[in-house]
């Protein structure tokens, strides 16, 4: 049994795990790809998140994110608009950012499971079961990280 399993296994999904079984936790993470994989994403993440991510030591520097600081939107005519970006922010590819999270996820000791969708959540007295179509797992805490178009999501 888990004391936490987390569904979905992008940015929110990983993070949690870690920083829960950094704290003692027994924590399971399923993720229906596997590590790495791209993702449609704009690659860019604001930088009101990098003091958290450098606080739990999972800012990416080895990875040589871009400072992005000012944002241009252009036409098919060519035309500009352009603006600078008040707090700014990181430019990094998702497929290089995820995979070093993941990473961080297996030092930190949780159990990922890839290629695995699940496709049931099931509240019972005071424990959750997390169905797979191969196994059912026990667990006191669920976390959805997973996308709106999930399985899950329309169940």
């Amino acid at each position: 049994m888990y004391d936490v399993i987390v569904v979905g296994g992008g940015i929110a999904g990983l993070v949690n795990s870690i920083l829960l079984s950094r704290s003692g936790l027994k924590v399971a993470l399923f993720e229906k790809k596997s590590y790495p994989f791209h993702r449609v994403c704009g690659e860019y993440i604001s930088n009101e998140v990098k003091p958290f991510l450098v606080r739990n030591e999972l800012f990416p520097e080895e990875l040589n994110p871009t400072e992005i600081a000012n944002f241009r939107l252009t036409s098919i005519n060519g035309k500009q608009a352009q603006l600078s970006l008040k707090m700014g922010g990181f430019g990094i590819s998702r497929f290089s950012f995820d995979h070093y999270l993941f990473q961080q996820a297996e030092s930190a000791g949780v159990e990922v499971y890839q290629n695995s969708v699940v496709i049931d959540v099931r509240m019972t007295d005071d424990f959750f079961y997390v169905a797979t179509k191969s196994q059912v797992y026990e667990t006191r805490l669920v976390i959805g990280a997973h996308g709106k178009r999930s399985v899950l999501d329309k169940t």
